[in-house]
């Protein structure tokens, strides 16, 4: 028996697997709004439109990084490799990015109303815990 294994907690596993099913539905809104057409634009709401359009590159750049860490960090974390801290900042920046350029170049709060901040919020408190919670099972010895 090898005593310089550590004994990985379930809730580990349940973390890392839960982490990527949340990273991919993400990674599959990312790479739709990537793929919106004029068709697509014309069918939304005024209000959806309008936010819709006053995103810039940096909007979509800020997205990419904030799913792409995400997922990456997530993929990593399964396999147990440290450089998920890394992802899953990269992640939480591109979240924080996002949302300030939501509030201050779209207006989204004046588009959509206040409630339009609830999904941001819980994306970066989710990405905060996923940070934390990698930075965490490195000091553990979970990650190599």
């Amino acid at each position: 028996m090898n005593h310089n294994q550590i004994d990985i907690p379930k809730i580990f596993w349940g973390i890392a697997i839960t982490t990527l099913l949340w990273n991919l539905v993400c990674s599959v809104g990312f790479f739709s709004d990537l793929l919106v057409t004029a068709e697509d634009i014309s069918a939304m709401s005024t209000s959806d439109r309008k936010l819709y359009l006053s995103h810039t590159i940096f909007h979509k750049v800020a997205l990419g990084l904030g799913v792409l860490g995400g997922l990456l960090g997530s993929i990593s974390l399964l396999l147990k490799k440290s450089w998920c801290i890394t992802f899953f900042l990269v992640s939480l920046l591109g979240a924080i990015i996002q949302l300030i350029l939501n509030i201050t170049v779209s207006d989204m709060v004046g588009i959509l109303g206040v409630s339009s901040l609830m999904l941001p919020s819980v994306t970066i408190l989710i990405a905060a815990f996923l940070y934390w919670y990698s930075r965490l099972a490195k000091a553990q010895g979970i990650l190599g």
